[in-house]
């Protein structure tokens, strides 16, 4: 790839010590220190899917421990970080920022799900739970278990997706029990395509050979996820944990870890370099987006005070272009790269190039061309895409481009665009009336706990507009759009 990941983690930590320096724009020097550690990081590998797959065996399997609990029910309280440590650590990491430390021996009653009401409190604070062990394999990787797509609260749901958004791969549990659910479907369509999935398809222990053939059933689960996966393996958690535990080759054999090894070692680990840019590049986006909306704010008040005082005008112009400089530095190490991957429709390049011809960064601004960037990028899925142009034609009295591009976020499954959907077919503001369809969005948007799309259902179904009149079922969404505040 020609691209040194090392010059540019110095690049981004010279941009850090320099930005530092300015009194402005200092705060953005830490989001450039999360930046270089998140890419100085080893790969980050994300294990999601329904509860009932059997994500936390299949993690107790992968470290050859028995740490996270297993149980017939939801068992993960909280997203949990796997990472390597010289020793055997517990850090708690709260939603305010504090982070604290436990024992190792609080590790299950700090993650899984229980009946202590004070210990659901502090689940409810946790923003995720971070487990450091001395583990070869951890040096690799970081494995992130996070909570079953069906047992996801609004908070939890949060730091899933935020350490989705940070992932380098992911390994997608799925159970021969229940393979492929349309939830777990939608949930896949809606991941980024550099995340294309490994499906891992848990408890073939459970498969009676002589009604399925083992290879049959796998063969038929690849034509079910045909396009969402990039490789499907069958494995038992549960015997190579007891394979690795008693020293029994036999069990491991049926386990089958082996093969989900050699896939990993293959698909995932030669790529370390691309996967790493690739986050890199995601995360420079939603930097450089964040710092826009705070360089355009200090730039129009600037513009205020050029009529006023010139002096402190211009030295406030020079403080604009030395940081401007600054953050060329950051972007100068892989710019050939995100215009190569661009050319290739990578939507994270393309996404980054919106931002910064819209933001005037690297290069002159220029609009129509982040409209375009963003655009292709949109096609490719990439949410915040789809929500620049939203903004972009809402602001510029476009309502039908507006609209279409609210629905598709809408689609992608954001809780706010649903309830802004939901609004908009109901008043008809900006689009056709359709109080039905307002109630369908009403409730997606209400049943991933948006407090206003609550309340807005809880008068649908209390007056009867576009839906059957249910006074039981509006007092209930009005009881948890009240606790919302």
């Amino acid at each position: 790839m020609n691209v040194n990941l090392q010059e540019i983690i110095n690049k981004l930590q010279t941009a850090k010590g320099e930005l530092q320096k300015q009194q402005r724009f200092a705060q953005f020097a830490t989001g450039l220190d999360k930046l270089i550690s998140h890419t100085s990081e080893p790969l980050m590998l994300v294990v999601m899917g329904s509860f009932s797959t059997g994500k936390s065996s299949f993690i107790n399997a992968l470290l050859g421990e028995e740490i996270a609990a297993v149980e017939e029910k939801p068992t993960t309280a909280v997203v949990t970080k796997f990472c390597y440590g010289q020793q055997d650590k517990l850090l708690l990491h709260f939603r305010d920022g504090k982070v604290q430390s436990a024992t190792p021996q609080e590790f299950t009653r700090m993650t899984a799900v229980n009946n202590e009401e004070k210990l659901n409190e502090v689940h409810e604070k946790l923003d995720y739970v971070e487990r450091q062990m001395p583990l070869e394999i951890l040096k690799q990787v970081s494995i992130i278990d996070s909570p079953g797509l069906n047992d996801l609260k609004e908070k939890r749901s949060e730091a899933t997706e935020r350490f989705v958004s940070k992932a380098d791969t992911v390994l997608w549990m799925f159970s021969v029990v229940q393979l492929a659910t349309r939830e777990e479907m939608a949930a896949m369509d809606r991941l980024t395509p550099r995340l294309k999935p490994i499906a891992v398809v848990n408890k073939m222990d459970l498969l009676d050979e002589e009604e399925d053939n083992p290879q049959e059933f796998l063969a038929k689960a690849r034509q079910t996820l045909n396009g969402r996966v990039q490789y499907v393996v069958g494995i038992s958690a549960k015997y190579e944990l007891e394979g690795k535990k008693e020293n029994n080759t036999l069990k491991r054999e049926i386990g089958n870890f082996a093969e989900l090894e050699k896939a990993v070692a293959d698909l995932v680990l030669p790529h370390h370099e691309k996967f790493k840019l690739n986050t890199l590049l995601d995360e420079l986006g939603a930097y450089f987006a964040a710092f826009n909306r705070k360089f355009a704010q200090a730039k129009a008040e600037n513009e205020a005070k050029k009529s006023g005082s010139y002096e402190e005008y211009m030295e406030n112009e020079q403080a604009f272009m030395q940081t401007e400089d600054i953050l060329i530095g950051v972007t100068s190490g892989i710019w050939d790269y995100c215009e190569r991957e661009a050319g290739r429709n990578n939507e994270l390049a393309l996404y980054l190039l919106g931002v910064l011809y819209e933001g005037g960064i690297s290069v002159l601004q220029d609009t129509d061309k982040a409209l375009r960037f963003y655009q292709k990028a949109a096609m490719k899925n990439h949410q915040d895409a789809m929500i620049n142009l939203h903004a972009y034609y809402s602001n510029h009295g476009s309502d039908a481009a507006a609209n279409y591009w609210l629905r598709k976020i809408a689609e992608q499954g954001l809780a706010e665009a649903q309830n802004n959907l939901g609004n908009c077919l109901y008043k008809g503001s900006s689009c056709t009336v359709d109080k039905v369809e307002a109630v369908k969005w009403f409730k997606k948007a209400a049943e991933q706990g948006h407090a206003k799309a609550q309340y807005n259902l809880a008068y649908c179904l209390d007056k009867g507009i576009g839906c059957e009149k249910n006074k039981a079922e509006a007092f209930q969404w009005y009881k948890k759009s009240a606790e919302q505040g």
